[in-house]
């Protein structure tokens, strides 16, 4: 009996390691051996643990930066950045975006 109780006790580890949280102003988006497979989010959502699915929060706050309109490439990053945070999924194949949310 004992060996059927470690099995279970491990076995419900497993499972609670796959719960994840997203905040009101986040979105997970899940990764299934590295191919996109959609969002998740606000709040608790599970994805399948051990590696075989991946979860990246991007923030989709809308943030206000200081430009200089002399400054064209400034401007076009800083485009960019807000386009990509409208579309969490296109945003959470870009490693300095998703590194980039707050």
């Amino acid at each position: 009996m004992p060996i059927l109780d470690i099995l279970l006790i491990a076995l419900l580890v497993i499972a609670l390691s796959g719960l994840r949280v997203a905040h009101q102003y986040e979105r997970g988006v899940v990764f299934r051996l590295g191919r996109y497979m959609g969002l998740r989010g606000p709040g608790l959502y599970w994805i399948i643990p051990l590696g075989i699915e991946r979860s990246v929060r991007v923030g989709i706050r809308t943030r206000t930066v200081l430009m200089i309109p002399s400054d064209f490439v400034s401007l076009a990053h800083t485009l960019n950045d807000y386009l990509a945070r409208q579309r969490p999924a296109k945003s959470g194949n870009d490693p300095d975006l998703a590194a980039a949310s707050p």
